[in-house]
């Protein structure tokens, strides 16, 4: 708030999807604190549901920028997406540990994945 001005809703709205449900810029925009569009946002649905989608837009545009990646053969794009998306197609890192008893012989453990 500055100097006791109360934010109104539709400019904390115009902060939101100005910078895609940052709180910290819109706060800078509307010049107040970080906390106080949260504490707002917290308090409306409406708000909530904007500063939500606004999130999952830059998430799309993430995923688009990592698909792009991958479709030009980065190597590090094509080996985070097999580690997280092709988890199912088994594509995923497997440790493996030697755990003993006090005499050195070792102690067969099963650990099973649950997805």
């Amino acid at each position: 708030m500055v100097a006791g001005i109360k934010l109104k809703a539709k400019d904390i709205e115009m902060a939101l999807r100005k910078t895609h449900g940052n709180y910290q810029l819109s706060a800078q925009m509307l010049k107040c604190s970080r906390e106080a569009i949260r504490k707002r946002v917290q308090k409306s649905k409406t708000l909530e549901a904007i500063a939500k989608e606004e999130r999952e837009g830059v998430v799309d545009v993430a995923e688009s920028a990592l698909q792009r990646a991958v479709l030009n053969g980065e190597g590090w794009a094509v080996q985070f997406t097999l580690r997280n998306l092709g988890r199912g197609r088994g594509y995923f890192e497997k440790s493996q540990q030697e755990i003993t008893d006090k005499d050195g012989t070792p102690i067969e453990i099963t650990v099973k994945r649950i997805d």
